[in-house]
C-alpha cells in the first residue's frame, strides 16, 4: 500500500515514461487518457525542457511542472515543493540570462582564515539555488 501524494486528474506528455504515471495512479492520482480528460487536467506534466508539448502547453498559458517531481516526490514518500519544479519561459530564460556562470564545481571553495578566498576559480563560481534546481530538471526518464 503507497502512502497517497496525489490528487486530481493529471496529463502526463507522451515523452514522460509510463511508470511515472502508474506513480502517480500508486500515489492517489487519476490519469488522464481521453481527450475530453487531457483538457480538463488539474496537473500537466512534461519530461523537460526539451519535451516537444511544453511550449505548446506554455503558449496556451497551462502551468507545466516536470515529471521528475512525480518520482521525487515517490521516492520521498511525501510531497515536495513543486514552485521548484515549474517549466516554463521564466525558468528557460534564467538559465539563458544567469549573471554568474553555470557551472560544476570540481572542489570545493578555498577557504582561508575562514574567509572565502578573494582569487575564484572558474570551478569555484557561485551557481544560483534556483538555476541549479531548474538545470537538473532538464532530464529524460527512459
Amino acid at each position: 500500500m503507497f502512502p497517497t501524494l496525489f490528487s486530481g486528474l493529471a496529463c502526463f506528455s507522451p515523452s514522460v515514461a509510463k511508470d511515472v504515471g502508474y506513480a502517480w495512479e500508486d500515489h492517489g492520482g487519476t490519469v488522464a487518457r481521453t481527450s475530453d480528460e487531457k483538457n480538463s487536467s488539474t496537473f500537466f506534466f512534461c519530461s523537460g525542457f526539451h519535451d516537444p508539448w511544453l511550449h505548446t502547453l506554455v503558449s496556451r498559458g497551462v502551468v507545466v511542472f516536470c515529471a521528475q517531481w512525480v518520482v521525487d516526490c515517490s521516492a520521498a514518500h511525501t510531497r515536495i515543493r513543486i514552485a521548484d519544479y515549474v517549466l516554463d519561459d521564466f525558468a528557460r530564460t534564467a538559465l539563458l540570462d544567469a549573471k554568474h556562470p553555470i557551472v560544476e564545481r570540481s572542489s570545493s571553495p578555498t577557504i582561508v582564515d575562514g574567509q572565502r578566498s578573494s582569487s575564484l576559480s572558474r570551478d569555484d563560481a557561485f551557481v544560483p539555488y534556483g538555476v541549479a534546481v531548474m538545470r537538473n530538471l532538464n532530464t529524460t526518464f527512459t
